[in-house]
């Protein structure tokens, strides 16, 4: 059974820039200095959903494949997940019980462009649970036949009872026939001339389920954004990676030579040598890393004032980018901010590649360099300093 929903609900992200600046080089070089263009960067994702609204990433997940067969022909109506041409559909409801949609799983089975439409899900069921119900059906019978979440066809044809049976020819339809589940019966009609509306050929139930899109709007309207927005914000701060670095305990420096050794030849399309295997290359050479980072630990008031006094000693004539190793994750935003106001800059988060590739050991350290090597320095500021503490400046 290949299940396929008919509507889907993409969630809107948010991306902070890169802050830090690092050498860029041409494609050939690039492998070889990958270590050496990891940067800082900061993604924080708004996606405004609750546990009520759980069932929307299951109606993205499920949709990226058709989204993505859409997005490959920009300007076309987007593709029918059953195809192109005749489609025959059996609009079917959990009213009619487990066995009869097991049954006609199996009768369907194989046969090209048929698929099985629901028009919502049960009452009291979430979205993840509908959707693993219907997989069972596939692991009990076995059907490759589409299963379809799709209210719209619903809509479309005022399907108020179920079972019916629809044959389409792209977006028109030939024949609707209501009170069957049987496709072959009303093939026979279209072939003895009969089409259109075929009213009732036996009985009919009600459709258990609610109308999917009613009841997406209906939850919509209830949902508080300023709820939303807060519950996004607390799952990102406990989703973040912190860090607990030592605090330098005195003054030290440290040399960071980031100059590679070429591997293998590099050479260009048209057979020019750009380096041969043995080269040393210091990307610092190339393009000189311009920024002072100052990586602190904000819960140090004495560090707090470092940073402020880095910021505005050097701000003006250099990129200053402040990382922390960690914020207050219960606070969130609050503490972010409050650091932020506290310095008068931008601050970004630590991340493991930046921690790694500039070996950040300690906090607070100073990050600068030369056309030759990084340095980095850690500077002894003391503990549970204020921040009326006096002025500390660096030079790399």
């Amino acid at each position: 059974m290949v299940l396929v929903l008919g509507v889907a609900c993409t969630l809107p992200t948010r991306l902070f820039a890169n802050p830090v600046e690092l050498p860029v080089f041409d494609d050939a070089v690039k492998k070889e200095l990958t270590a050496l263009q990891r940067s800082s960067q900061q993604q924080v994702d708004f996606v405004l959903n609750s546990g009520d609204m759980e069932w929307a990433k299951d109606l993205e997940k499920q949709s990226q494949k058709l989204v993505a067969s859409n997005a490959a022909s920009p300007g076309r109506e987007p593709v029918h997940p059953l195809g192109e041409g005749l489609r025959k559909m059996v609009f079917v409801s959990w009213s009619m019980g487990e066995n009869e949609i097991k049954s006609l799983l199996r009768q369907y089975d194989g046969q090209p462009n048929v698929g099985l439409l629901f028009r919502g899900i049960p009452d009291g069921i979430k979205m993840v649970d509908a959707l693993a119900k219907i997989q069972k059906l596939s692991l009990d019978t076995k059907s490759s036949t589409s299963v379809l979440l799709d209210p719209v066809s619903f809509q479309k044809y005022a399907v108020s009872v179920v079972p019916v049976v629809v044959i389409e020819d792209g977006d028109e339809p030939k024949a609707i026939a209501k009170g069957t589940s049987s496709i072959q019966a009303v093939d026979v009609s279209l072939k003895n001339g009969r089409g259109g509306d075929l009213g009732f050929l036996g009985p009919s139930l009600p459709i258990a389920e609610r109308d999917l899109i009613e009841v997406m709007k209906e939850r919509a309207a209830k949902l508080d954004p300023e709820e939303l927005k807060r519950q996004a914000i607390a799952r990102f701060w406990k989703g973040q990676t912190m860090f607990d670095l030592p605090h330098a305990e005195e003054d030290r420096t440290r040399r960071l030579d980031p100059t590679i050794t070429v591997q293998e030849d590099m050479i260009a399309p048209d057979g020019q040598v750009i380096h041969r295997s043995g080269d040393r290359i210091n990307p610092l050479s190339i393009r000189r890393f311009t920024q002072r980072m100052l990586i602190i630990d904000p819960s140090v008031p004495g560090q707090v004032s470092l940073a402020r006094d880095q910021i505005q000693s050097f701000g003006k004539n250099q990129a200053v980018t402040l990382i922390l190793t960690s914020v207050d994750v219960d606070d969130g935003w609050d503490d972010f901010e409050r650091i932020q106001g506290a310095v008068g800059a931008p601050a970004y988060l630590l991340k493991a590649d930046v921690k790694e590739r500039f070996a950040i050991e300690r906090t607070p350290s100073i990050v600068t360099a030369d056309n030759q090597a990084f340095y980095i320095k850690e500077i002894f500021v003391g503990r549970g300093q204020g921040n009326d503490q006096t002025s500390v400046a660096v030079d790399p």
